[in-house]
């Protein structure tokens, strides 16, 4: 008995000493942290900026977008890069250090961009993300005109639009087109309009006397007979209007027009018989020719049509080049050339020329030609040698 009450009183005592164990606080073992690299982080302080209404007038505006670096490295912008050419940007280049600020500057050139506009900058860095989009927005208010803006040209009291009239591409057989001289009197008194003069029967002004009031806008029409100019291709003249004008009495009008053969519709058959034009070549080069000297060639033609050829004009594209038909009507089957000449003097390098030949063939009215020749200078003739 006494064995047994001395096994069950050590049995109490393991199972007490076991639940002390138990309840016993376990002590953890200490936790390791992770050390982050230092780093820079990229903060501006707005990534968008709008402009607001602002006027063409005044030109191109700018904003400055601030930054910080707001980690602890260095922080450096690789490069900014407008989304287009009406942008341009600045921006700090050097290092930022960690608690220091940078910029990037912004300026947007407004000029003949009126309305509303969206514009952005991307900016690299070595921050993470490494991308940051800016943007900036606003409107442009256009660009009022004013009195100098509409009527650039002075004549006196008088001011144009313009102080020239181009009537394009006519043919010789347009009799009457117009084109119109817009203009303001910016005098006191009125400004009369009396006469035109210049050696040009083509040209004609048929409102005369023509007379502006002060501070009046008018349009003067002037008329154009192009069948009564026996002119081919550009055609460059100048008119002078008479007035009463007190500053100025003579006002000076250039004129232009591009003239061409009319070729009205032939049938087939019509064409068949019609004259017709062949050139044996319708290009020649020079080859290489010293500077200052003048050279010759011509190009063979021949009527292969069944009616006579007309060459009603022989016209080049500059004063230094010079050509002429031997004969300026042929028969059907007749041959002929047409003689070139260019001078090189003030040339240099590679020079090419045209010459254009109106006639009466329906199916080739203008032709062609072109001549070329490699001009060299003194300069260059040494450098070659050495």
């Amino acid at each position: 008995m006494k064995k047994l009450l001395t096994l069950f009183v050590a049995g109490l005592a393991i199972n007490a000493s076991v639940m002390a164990q138990n309840k016993a606080p376990q002590t953890k073992a200490p936790e390791t942290k992770t050390q982050e690299a230092p780093a820079p982080i990229l903060k501006f302080d707005a990534t968008h900026h709008d402009f607001g209404k602002i006027k063409e007038d005044d030109g191109p505006v700018t904003y400055v977008f601030k930054f910080k670096n707001t980690g602890n490295a260095p922080l450096k912008l690789t490069n900014v890069q407008p989304a287009c050419g009406c942008t341009a940007s600045s921006w700090t280049k050097e290092d930022v250090a960690p608690g220091k600020e940078g910029e990037v500057k912004a300026t947007y050139d407004v000029n003949h961009r009126p309305g509303p506009f969206n514009k952005s900058i991307t900016v690299y860095s070595n921050s993470n993300p490494n991308i940051t989009l800016l943007t900036f927005s606003g409107e442009v208010l256009p660009h009022v005109k004013t009195l100098t803006d509409s009527f650039p040209q002075v004549s006196g009291n008088l001011r144009f639009e313009n102080n020239y009239l181009n009537y394009g591409y006519l043919t010789n057989n347009i009799k009457d087109t117009f084109q119109e001289l817009y203009m303001i009197n910016t005098g006191t008194a009125p400004v009369t309009i009396r006469d035109i003069r210049g050696d040009h029967p083509y040209i004609s002004i048929k409102k005369m006397p023509f007379t502006v009031k002060p501070g009046q806008r008018v349009k003067l029409p002037v008329h154009y007979n192009a069948s009564q100019n026996n002119d081919y291709g550009m055609i460059f003249d100048r008119i002078k209007l008479v007035t009463d004008d007190s500053k100025d009495s003579m006002k000076a009008v250039d004129v232009i027009a591009d003239i061409h053969q009319f070729v009205p519709k032939l049938t087939d058959a019509e064409k068949e018989k019609a004259a017709k034009i062949v050139f044996v070549t319708n290009t020649h080069d020079f080859g290489t020719i010293k500077q200052g000297e003048s050279v010759k060639t011509q190009f063979e033609f021949t009527n292969k049509g069944k009616q006579e050829l007309v060459i009603y004009k022989v016209k080049t594209t500059c004063g230094c080049t010079a050509s002429q038909p031997q004969k300026s009507k042929l028969k059907p089957g007749e041959t002929s050339n047409i003689l070139v000449s260019f001078d090189s003097a003030g040339k240099h390098g590679k020079e090419e020329k045209s010459i254009t030949v109106y006639t009466n063939d329906p199916s080739n009215p203008e032709v062609t030609l072109k001549i070329s020749a490699n001009i060299t200078t003194p300069e260059n003739d040494k450098s070659g040698a050495k």
